[in-house]
């Protein structure tokens, strides 16, 4: 298949289970590859003073908590 033909499969998770494969065209990858940049946050900025915070997505919530030895730990 000629490399242009070719389409990228992105299987992806949603909250109620797997879902379909999501297919792109190489293109398509390219500009959501460049509009999907990873962002870094300092964990300070996200719990300030707090040991854990409630993180809601999907309509499910979910806490992520920082441990006595200062790794991080997220639970549903």
């Amino acid at each position: 298949m000629e490399p242009s033909k070719q389409t990228l499969r992105i299987p992806f998770l949603h909250a109620n289970g797997p879902r379909p494969t999501l297919r792109l065209k190489p293109e398509q990858a390219a500009a959501r590859a460049a509009s999907c940049a990873v962002q870094c946050i300092a964990s300070k900025a996200l719990f300030g003073e707090c040991n854990e915070i409630c993180i809601r997505h999907s309509g499910s919530e979910y806490r992520l908590r920082i441990t006595r030895q200062g790794k991080l730990i997220l639970t549903k």
